[in-house]
């Protein structure tokens, strides 16, 4: 959960809130754990298909990271999750 203070009273336009959606924040390295987070949002994905994953961080301009991606990618397709995962 990342909490963002607003003042008291105040909210965000309900048009601007994304529902169904969880975020994962780190950049694309092996041992961040975005492998287990894809298993563990198949699992999800199977109850709740509307539901989205959407990983936010960058490979640092290394090969070995944009490979490490490219595997991630590959697992997506694998489980049929390529529509309810973003980059």
């Amino acid at each position: 959960v990342v909490y963002d203070v607003l003042p008291p009273g105040e909210s965000y336009p309900e048009e601007v809130i994304e529902k169904n959606r969880l975020v994962y924040l780190g950049n694309i390295i092996k041992g961040k754990g975005q492998e287990y987070a894809l298993k563990a949002f198949a699992k999800i994905a199977v109850r709740y298909p509307n539901w989205k994953i959407r990983f936010v961080g960058g490979d640092m301009g290394l090969v070995k990271n944009t490979l490490f991606k490219q595997r991630l990618v590959a697992m997506c397709e694998e489980m049929n999750l390529s529509s309810q995962v973003e980059w």
